[in-house]
């Protein structure tokens, strides 16, 4: 059932001008664009994984708000924000259910996916990924992504910020309590 599925979207793809189909492990949608989006199609049990991955310039604070964001949506889109580096790795999943699985259905579930990157790039995140989706000779684009970051990694940056800010309000109870002591002298 994978290749018929993987046989159907292709043929979806060349009839969409703004969408172009790459055949591999995994297969790889490029939509077209001014900032293009790609998009890796892999057909796994019964539905099709549809996944992009972006980094962006920000912390802690920007991957709340992105998380707040895709928080809720009333799709089958998921997606997750982790910052680190300097730099917020967002994954964005989607999929489509092979007993649903229609060209209807399809380009829905991808356009989706673009839609929540506009609406990431709308909080005012900057993209570091420089390209998307790049052109190769023989033109299957190649698929240029930053590593995901790790858990610890991201763990180690919490306890950090987390540290300077109890050292940070030690400080400033330290200085409130020689102001007392000087006013009580007084």
């Amino acid at each position: 059932m994978s290749d018929d599925a993987l046989q159907r979207i292709e043929q979806w793809c060349e009839a969409e001008p703004s969408l172009d189909f790459t055949a591999g492990d995994p297969s790889t949608v490029v939509i077209a664009g001014a900032d293009p989006v790609a998009v890796s199609v892999e057909v796994v049990d019964d539905r099709v994984n549809l996944i992009h991955e972006r980094s962006f310039k920000g912390g802690g604070p920007l991957a709340a708000e992105i998380r707040e964001h895709l928080g809720g949506r009333g799709s089958l889109l998921t997606g997750t924000a982790a910052a680190g580096g300097g730099k917020v790795k967002v994954v964005l999943d989607n999929r489509v259910y092979l007993d649903g699985l229609n060209r209807q259905a399809f380009v829905t579930a991808v356009l989706e996916i673009v839609g929540a990157v506009d609406g990431i790039e709308a909080l005012g995140a900057e993209s570091v990924d420089d390209a998307r989706a790049s052109v190769i000779e023989d033109g299957a684009p190649v698929i240029e992504a930053e590593p995901v970051v790790a858990e610890a990694e991201v763990a180690a940056q919490a306890a950090a910020e987390a540290a300077a800010a109890v050292e940070a309000a030690a400080a400033v109870e330290a200085a409130a309590a020689v102001e007392a002591a000087a006013a009580v002298e007084a």
